[in-house]
């Protein structure tokens, strides 16, 4: 039996979310990739190359797509990462996300034959759904490199205005409390 305070469960990574969001909304902050800072004429300051920014991309995309609201390609989360990783990261925690990136793209071209950035999004969906669990399957305890990875693309999805306001929905005084409706009486998630 797993000690429970080492194990990762939906309700840690949610409330882990949630802080993350109510943190930056209570700071005012909300992440914004048309603000960051340009390198010259080659883009965002960042570290990550071509290929890789475009696997990010591609993985991004698969998982939060534009649907009635922009997904994390339309709300900057590639560039809001790459940045990051240029601006926060230690270099031990850079060499781990590109051998993440590595194994994880690796996997993903074979499992969609060819390169995984050029699958259709249905195609990666498909490619992705095994992986990603079994890569959680191997990671039970806390989180490996593949779910601190995954976490960090959710959690600065939903640090960007159109992740915090637009695909949950936001009002500072909510009005009466209802412990039980319909969902299809409030049609979207809500943040407070």
């Amino acid at each position: 039996m797993r000690d429970a305070n080492k194990s990762v469960s939906r309700r840690a990574v949610s409330g882990g979310l949630l802080g993350v969001w109510a943190l930056a909304l209570g700071n005012g902050f909300v992440a914004d990739a048309a603000g960051l800072p340009q390198k010259g004429r080659a883009g965002r300051r960042g570290v990550l190359g071509a290929a890789d920014l475009r696997f990010v991309t591609a993985y991004a995309d698969t998982l939060i797509p534009a649907t009635d609201t922009p997904g994390a390609v339309g709300a900057g989360v590639p560039a809001l990462f790459d940045h990051m990783m240029a601006t926060w990261a230690s270099e031990a925690t850079r060499k781990q996300l590109r051998a993440t990136l590595a194994s994880l793209r690796h996997d993903l071209d074979a499992a969609v034959g060819g390169p995984f950035t050029d699958a259709k999004p249905a195609e990666r969906l498909r490619a992705l759904a095994p992986i990603d669990a079994r890569l959680f399957a191997a990671e039970p305890e806390l989180p490996g490199p593949y779910r601190q990875f995954k976490i960090l693309v959710t959690r600065l999805y939903y640090s960007t205005r159109i992740g915090a306001s637009v695909e949950l929905r936001y009002l500072p005084i909510p009005g009466d409390w209802k412990s039980d409706i319909p969902f299809s009486d409030v049609g979207r998630t809500w943040a407070t």
